[in-house]
């Protein structure tokens, strides 16, 4: 590649991705030719990736299943890669810690998908290691879970003016939760009492 000798950089085309080049500079004149420079060190193209994820749904109940998906591409062409490996990683609110969670291969269409049922609100990572002949690449989404609220009374009928209990529970098991109790009249949902969930 020849360039001016005000140039600072060139642009070399017709390399393959995943193999290691290195280069040497040489300048000419109308004299003639300088001895070429010593050699750079090795340097290897590689393919500029994009992963995109997306939950089906990023809020759930408690326990209901989720899939996780995602999609590998080449960045210059917009390109599906597939089989490659992609790694997947959780992390629970709150907590510094992310776990692995599966090893995905991609297919034809650059896809990967996994389903989970969390059990409480958690951040996921899609992450392509990339190799020699790809970038690295990765992508985040986070997944809110509701608690789940079940409710029962001690007698379906009863007579007026009789008790009647109430009891309820959240689920996950969580201490000091803020539990109302609401109560329907005249078409309209009054707050009648506040509680809060005991300890586990």
């Amino acid at each position: 590649t020849t360039v001016s000798g005000s140039s600072t950089s060139a642009t070399v085309s017709g390399l393959t991705n995943g193999t290691d080049y290195t280069f040497t500079v040489t300048a000419a004149n109308k004299v003639g030719s300088s001895a070429a420079s010593v050699a750079s060190q090795p340097v290897a193209p590689a393919v500029p990736t994009s992963l995109a994820s997306q939950p089906t749904s990023s809020t759930v109940a408690v326990g209901t299943p989720v899939t996780l998906q995602a999609t590998l591409t080449r960045n210059d062409t917009d390109e599906p890669l597939a089989d490659r490996h992609v790694l997947l990683y959780r992390n629970r609110s709150g907590s510094k810690t992310w776990s692995q969670v599966a090893t995905l291969t991609t297919d034809a269409n650059g896809a990967v998908h996994h389903t989970l049922r969390p059990a409480h609100s958690m951040r996921v990572e899609f992450v392509f290691p990339g190799g020699a002949s790809a970038l690295r690449s990765q992508s985040y989404d986070s997944i809110v879970v509701r608690p789940k609220v079940t409710a029962h009374l001690s007698k379906s009928k009863v007579k007026a003016g009789k008790p009647v209990t109430l009891s309820g529970a959240v689920s996950p098991i969580v201490s000091h939760v803020r539990v109302v109790r609401e109560q329907l009249s005249g078409g309209v949902w009054k707050v009648v009492a506040r509680s809060q969930t005991g300890r586990r």
